[in-house]
């Protein structure tokens, strides 16, 4: 993922923020040099004297459905640019009636990949302080033994994606269905057939929450809760595509958090303001109000679709538990073209198409959206997606069956050898790119660089070697393709 920020400039941001004459000592004068510092992007922060004019965020409530008001093919013909959320259309999955305990049960010897939240983090959705442990552990820890005077002290440690459902507890995918609006969404798949690092899974206390962000590649996403409630701010990427400004701050530059150089008021010293959509600043990013957020809050159950391209955070309401992923439909097709060539084929888009449809391989940075929508639509694996939504199957699958795999337990292990062989090859791959450097070991790679590892490049053995015995374990949960009922 990918975070963005928002920034317009125009009469709209800077009118009725003003001082009048006499409001603190500001003359006109000073007034109009403030106000022309502001057009500069030399926004004073909390300083300002008149902050409390700010304006606020143009929040809109997203669009909900409940579960069963539409069919699939319903659904797709009336959405794919704005977020919604679909009530009760994950109540039926295994994983909403489990309990904390159960889950850690079934997956609590695996690795997580563990982060806090900082305002002044510039890494993605300013997540930093990134940890590896045991899921376990985690949830003894923030989730089941977590205390209000815990959550006071700061310690909320959010378990944030990185490590995908197949890769982290194969069995897993058993109780957590690919709902029914989104079975025909194409990943790319390794020389194995499979995908190690998707679904993704966000775990965390109230409190714990991703600033604004857009995730890499461009890429629809989804996401069904099981536990808890998450709230989600969006804008879409065409609100920013239809602003000069908010086009200039996002699609300029490409970075992992966007900021902004200020001025502070009491101190005299320049410093560096991260924006926020959780505690907007409007006096640093005044950009902010000329946009549309998108806000709604996804209870347990619930299921939340956003467009591709669009800058969201999340802020967990709750002991929450969200399974996710980021793919590609026929449905969402022209759109993702749209966002990926009016991006100027930035956050990797192009790379993706390329994966999930070789023709895209034949163009380049000079294809049209008409092009790129034509060469996606032109790949095998898109063809036979096509079909499926066509045929106007309406079903949940099993993340197995997505990746062709049979239903059933025959199904479930051919499926989980595949990712065991994926790991261990992506493990031998990593280990002789390191060796090959002139590294006699990976602990002297990780001693000579102070690096320490990271387990979404370099798993453990053991946590590979964990995942593979799951293959002949699916823990008796059954392993039919759920329905819809």
């Amino acid at each position: 993922g990918i975070l963005l920020v928002l920034l317009v400039l125009g009469s709209r941001s800077g009118r009725g923020n003003l001082p009048q004459e006499g409001e603190g000592g500001v003359t006109h004068k000073r007034a109009f040099e403030t106000f022309a510092e502001r057009l500069r992007g030399g926004a004073r922060s909390a300083g300002f004297k008149y902050a409390a004019r700010r304006r606020e965020l143009k929040i809109v409530p997203m669009e909900r459905l409940r579960r069963g008001e539409v069919s699939v093919r319903e659904f797709w013909g009336r959405n794919s640019t704005t977020p919604i959320i679909v009530e009760g259309e994950v109540r039926h999955h295994p994983a909403y009636g489990m309990t904390w305990g159960e889950f850690s049960a079934m997956c609590g010897d695996a690795l997580v990949q563990t982060s806090v939240y900082s305002p002044t983090a510039s890494r993605w959705a300013g997540l930093t302080n990134v940890k590896t442990m045991r899921m376990g552990d985690y949830l003894e820890k923030y989730i089941m033994s977590a205390n209000e005077t815990q959550q006071q002290q700061g310690d909320l440690v959010y378990a944030s994606g990185q490590v995908g459902i197949p890769e982290f507890c194969p069995k897993l995918e058993l109780s957590t269905p690919i709902p029914r609006f989104v079975t025909f969404g194409s990943m790319p798949r390794d020389p194995n057939g499979v995908q190690q690092g998707q679904p993704e899974q966000y775990i965390g206390p109230p409190g714990t929450k991703t600033e604004l962000h857009v995730d890499s590649l461009l890429v629809p996403f989804w996401m069904s809760v099981y536990k808890g409630s998450k709230t989600f701010r969006v804008i879409t990427f065409h609100d920013i595509k239809a602003s000069r400004g908010l086009s200039k701050l996002f699609l300029d530059k490409q970075q992992s958090r966007w900021s902004r150089e200020v001025v502070d008021r009491e101190t005299g010293q320049t410093v560096r303001r991260e924006l926020e959509i959780w505690n907007p600043d409007l006096d640093v990013f005044p950009e902010l109000g000329e946009a549309t957020v998108y806000e709604g809050t996804v209870q347990a159950g619930d299921w939340i679709f956003l467009p591709g391209g669009a800058p969201h955070g999340v802020s967990n309401d709750g002991y929450s538990w969200g399974v996710s992923i980021n793919s590609l439909a026929p449905p969402w097709i022209d759109n993702f073209a749209d966002v990926c060539v009016s991006s100027g084929f930035k956050w990797r888009c192009l790379d993706y198409a390329k994966a999930v449809s070789p023709p895209c391989s034949e163009g380049g940075r000079g294809s049209t959206r008409a092009d790129l929508a034509r060469c996606l639509r032109e790949g095998e694996q898109m063809k036979e997606l096509g079909a499926i939504y066509r045929a106007g199957e309406d079903k949940d699958s099993l993340l197995h069956e997505i990746f062709g795999f049979e239903s059933g337990t025959s199904g479930y292990k051919g499926w989980c050898l595949k990712i065991c062989k994926a790991m261990r090859d992506r493990k031998e791959f990593f280990t002789k790119s390191i060796l090959d450097k002139g590294y006699q070991s990976l602990e002297e790679y990780y001693s000579a660089t102070s690096r320490e590892p990271d387990i979404a490049e370099d798993m453990p053995w053991e946590q590979i070697d964990w995942v593979c015995a799951q293959c002949n374990d699916p823990v008796g949960l059954g392993v039919s393709s759920p329905n819809t009922t």
